[in-house]
């Protein structure tokens, strides 16, 4: 992903987070609570929330769940877990491949609580030079 785009991405998540998820509107142009879908062949990512970005005629997409419970499986807070992300064109769909990816991510999560610790995910946005404090 671009650098702008990570930036403006990791902006979204610091504002839900600052805010607390429960308290962020969820429908909003950057952050965005997934739905059940209208189809029956579609995968069901309700309760998925999605971060979203445009830069020029892509559109970019992180998806994430609230753990409200994780202090129960050793995580010092409530917290965002990040699950995948995407980029595509404007005028296209996910292919539903990638929505069972990331409820592939999500089951997981759920059933055996992985996370990659580290640290304040600095690591994870190089070179952003953005406060995270």
């Amino acid at each position: 992903m671009p650098i702008g785009v990570r930036a403006e991405l990791l902006v979204t998540i610091r504002a839900v987070l600052q805010v607390g998820p429960p308290r962020f509107p969820t429908s909003t142009p950057r952050w965005r609570l997934m739905h059940k879908p209208a189809g029956k062949k579609e995968v069901d990512l309700s309760g998925i929330c999605e971060v979203r970005d445009k830069h020029s005629n892509k559109l970019y997409r992180l998806f994430c769940l609230i753990d409200r419970d994780a202090p129960a499986h050793g995580l010092a807070l409530p917290s965002l877990v990040l699950l995948n992300g995407v980029a595509k064109s404007i005028r296209t769909e996910v292919p539903q491949s990638e929505y069972r990816r990331i409820d592939r991510y999500r089951k997981d999560y759920w059933a055996k609580h992985r996370v990659a610790l580290g640290g304040d995910g600095v690591e994870w946005w190089p070179n952003l030079n953005i406060d995270l404090s």
